[in-house]
């Protein structure tokens, strides 16, 4: 048996009975060879081989079961990029389609075996049976009512409905019935739009017109204001001009008189006349006193004049 140091064999089994603790040889082991100083190789071998096996197996397995959990999360990564890539193949078919539907506005339909089609003149069940189109004739979708889901069709360059029972569906046909169907939602809405808009411009023109119609009344009766003060600063003029007319050819207290429309006995007719005005009627009497006048003003006013002089006034 080769000579080997008994500190260092122990201190070598401590380590391994370090890596995988409370194994009940090697507890053993260690105590007799720390009691009895005797030292067997082959069963430190055993049992180190044992203990190494022992560590090394549980971990190589939880290695192994690592790689598995990387290479199930990777496969699950994978298939959900697959289904996302599968969704964006079916959109960008149906996209597809829809544009050759935007542009050939129809789709073929041929008529499958086994399959009963009947094309009426109405779009109901009621209508009259026009034609019953036979295994492998074409006939032309060319619209769908979703109302009460009949499409207008075309059969030997014939128009009319047929029910959507009858129709056996296709990927082509699903696109066709949901593009004509946004189709006509799209429509609805841009002629509402259309009709809101022209109600807009309809309601602005009368907004506007009335507007207009105001600012020509308002600009109306601002000119009749203005010209309501113009005449009446006209009239003021006149009357000032007036007054001093009258107070520099008769004075200042028969001007003054004469213009307030005052009348006084011995007044002259002309004096009179310039006070009250030209009379409406005169009724004049000539005598041998001399010649007498009655001047008539409206609301029974009255001013009676002997010889041109104002003797009396009635009113």
């Amino acid at each position: 048996m080769p000579k080997y140091s008994f500190s260092l064999l122990l201190d070598l089994f401590v380590i391994l009975i370090s890596i995988y603790i409370e194994r009940f040889h090697c507890i053993i082991f260690a105590y007799q060879c720390s009691h009895t100083g005797k030292f067997d190789m082959k069963k430190f071998a055993f049992l180190s081989s044992l203990l190494i096996c022992q560590y090394v197996y549980p971990q190589n397995k939880i290695s192994m079961q690592r790689q598995i959990d990387s290479l199930n999360s990777i496969r699950t990564e994978y298939v959900k990029r697959i289904e996302e890539i599968n969704v964006l193949i079916k959109a960008i078919e149906d996209k597809k389609i829809i544009n050759e539907i935007k542009i050939y506005k129809n789709i073929k339909y041929e008529v499958p075996a086994h399959s009963t089609i009947k094309i009426r003149d109405k779009d109901n069940s009621s209508g009259k049976i026009l034609f019953e189109p036979q295994k492998g004739e074409i006939i032309t979708l060319v619209d769908f009512n979703d109302v009460n889901d009949f499409w207008l069709v075309s059969y030997n360059n014939e128009a009319g409905y047929l029910n959507d029972v009858f129709i056996k569906g296709s990927s082509a046909i699903t696109n066709f019935k949901k593009y004509l169907i946004e189709k006509r939602a799209q429509d609805a809405e841009e002629n509402n739009r259309k009709f809101a808009e022209l109600n807009r411009i309809e309601a602005q023109k009368r907004t506007e017109a009335q507007t207009i119609d105001e600012q020509k009344r308002d600009s109306i009766a601002r000119q009749l204001v203005q010209s309501a003060k113009r005449v009446a600063e006209e009239e003021k003029n006149k009357e000032e001009q007036r007054k001093a007319y009258l107070i520099k050819k008769y004075g200042s207290a028969t001007g003054k008189n004469i213009f307030a429309g005052r009348v006084w006995i011995g007044m002259k007719d002309s004096l009179a006349r310039e006070s009250w005005g030209d009379p409406e009627d005169t009724n004049r009497t000539v005598d041998t006193w001399g010649v007498r006048e009655q001047w008539v003003y409206p609301n029974k006013n009255y001013l009676y004049f002997e010889n041109g002089v104002l003797t009396s006034w009635q009113n």
